[in-house]
């Protein structure tokens, strides 16, 4: 029995052993795999590199293209109205006004590009 022991013990420690040496090579897989990819990586950070011509380069402003003005007025007095049975009133008002604001710039191969601004407010009063 004793010789069997000694053995299991052999087999037991050879197996760790080969854990060991399973995990050292993972960790060493990790770390070459890592250093190429640092390495790569600070290759292709050099290698875009290019002198720009900047003398053909004009500045162009924007064009204003389009002023749109856009305002509404509704009124409603509403007397004896269905909504409250016929009794009182649903008076009601809505003002709004906008502004909008359309700007142009065309590049060198006459690609057009608009920018549209637009601010405005409503204004809506009911009585409920």
């Amino acid at each position: 029995m004793p010789a069997k022991l000694v053995g299991d013990a052999d087999a037991i420690n050879e197996i760790k052993q080969n854990d060991k040496k399973k995990k050292q090579n993972k960790a060493m897989k990790k770390i070459c795999l890592t250093v190429v990819g640092l390495y790569f990586w600070v290759l292709s950070a050099f290698s875009q590199q290019y002198n720009v011509d900047t003398s053909s380069y004009q500045n162009q402003k924007l064009k204003l293209d389009e002023v749109n003005l856009v305002s509404g007025y509704f009124n409603q007095d509403g007397n004896h109205s269905a909504v409250t049975g016929g009794i009182g009133t649903q008076k009601l008002n809505d003002v709004s006004n906008v502004i909008e604001l359309k700007f142009v710039k065309q590049n060198e191969l006459n690609n057009k590009y608009t920018w549209d601004f637009e601010v405005g407010y409503d204004h809506h009063t009911a009585a409920s």
